[in-house]
């Protein structure tokens, strides 16, 4: 970690925002276990931050830094034929994040969904998709049909998709 130490320190911000990339994704690669608590962690602490300018880059960050912990969520147990523990939660995690920043910030919300379910976690979109139709009988609202459908929007952008 003290590679980065005189870059995350800078006020130039082509040095600080990449240098907190290469820490996120360096971290997430070290602790991959630990990716549904970041993910619950980050969206629960997102939306507690005033909407001001200052902020909106710290989202922005936060944001980013998820794109390196998503893909260690595993949305199926092994043997591919039901959801983990952890699914439900996280694609709700995942649903409330897209709902606040789809329009904010969309790039990020993209990578979001297509790093969930590209490879090798390929059944990670089975079980999006399937959670997607399933939620969307029981919520029945209009907010929630026209978020899933761009969920799959963004899924569909990537080579799973």
């Amino acid at each position: 970690m003290s590679q980065f130490e005189a870059t995350v320190s800078s006020s130039a911000s082509g040095a600080y925002v990449h240098s907190h990339r290469l820490i996120s994704e360096f971290l997430a690669d070290e602790h991959p276990d630990q990716a549904f608590s970041v993910l619950a962690q980050v969206a629960t602490w997102l939306p507690a931050f005033p909407a001001t300018a200052t902020f909106n880059m710290v989202t922005l960050l936060l944001l980013q830094s998820l794109e390196f912990w998503i893909p260690h969520i595993q949305l199926m147990e092994d043997d591919n034929l039901s959801p983990s523990k952890e699914a439900h939660t996280a694609l709700y995690h995942l649903m409330a994040l897209t709902l606040r920043y789809g329009q904010s910030h969309p790039e990020q919300i993209l990578n979001l969904w297509t790093r969930l379910v590209e490879p090798p976690n390929q059944s990670n979109g089975h079980a999006t998709m399937r959670f997607l139709l399933e939620q969307s009988q029981k919520v029945g609202s209009t907010v929630f049909i026209d978020s899933a459908a761009n969920i799959v929007a963004c899924i569909c952008q990537g080579s799973t998709g």
